[in-house]
């Protein structure tokens, strides 16, 4: 770890040179280093990039195979029909039923 990198700097390093699964590695490894000496500030470090990893994928959007229309099953009458994305599991009969719109 660079002592003048930012966290987010060195979270951003670690990706492009390991790939996040090494990278995690890497600051596991920092994070136990760092109890060795009872770094505190390292380990706060360490901490603080470990989280910044973690967080990537986090609010990616569902892959491009989830979003393409399909056949699904309607969750009310469990008729199957052809939806336009993963999220529309409801089928338009049903939603112009009063239930529906009623919530």
């Amino acid at each position: 770890m660079k002592s003048d990198a930012t966290p987010s700097q060195t979270a951003k390093s670690l990706l492009e040179e390991h790939g996040k699964d090494r990278a995690l590695k890497v600051v596991s490894d920092g994070i136990v280093d760092a109890h060795k000496k009872s770094d505190n500030y390292a380990l706060s470090v360490w901490r603080e990039v470990k989280a910044i990893l973690r967080s990537v994928d986090a609010h990616k959007r569902p892959q491009a195979e989830n979003l393409q229309p399909a056949i699904r099953k309607c969750l009310m009458c469990s008729t199957s029909f052809q939806s336009k994305d993963i999220g529309e599991r409801v089928c338009p009969d049903c939603k112009n039923t009063s239930t529906w719109r009623q919530g």
